[in-house]
């Protein structure tokens, strides 16, 4: 195996390169998500590199609560609202 697949093959299990980032991140509607349920819920998120501080681990730590806010954050319309999160 040469270096460039060994260089390769740790990067995947690495979670791979970052292929883009948005040039003014603080302007897109996850930032503002974000910011939100960091107020409310008096959380502080590091970046998503830190995998334990994230929003994706109080996603995952806190199921009913992430999908509650999504719903009513992202303002989806149904006709009945929901009455629990299924996992």
């Amino acid at each position: 195996m040469t270096s460039d697949e060994d260089q390769s093959k740790n990067q995947e299990r690495k979670g791979g390169e970052k292929l883009w980032e948005h040039s003014s991140p603080e302007r897109t509607v996850m930032y503002q998500f974000k910011r939100y349920i960091s107020e409310k819920y008096s959380r502080e998120f590091s970046g998503e590199e830190d995998k334990l501080n994230s929003l994706w681990a109080w996603s995952v730590d806190e199921i009913e609560s992430f999908w509650s806010e999504v719903w009513y954050y992202t303002g989806i319309k149904a006709s009945k609202g929901f009455e629990s999160v299924c996992i």
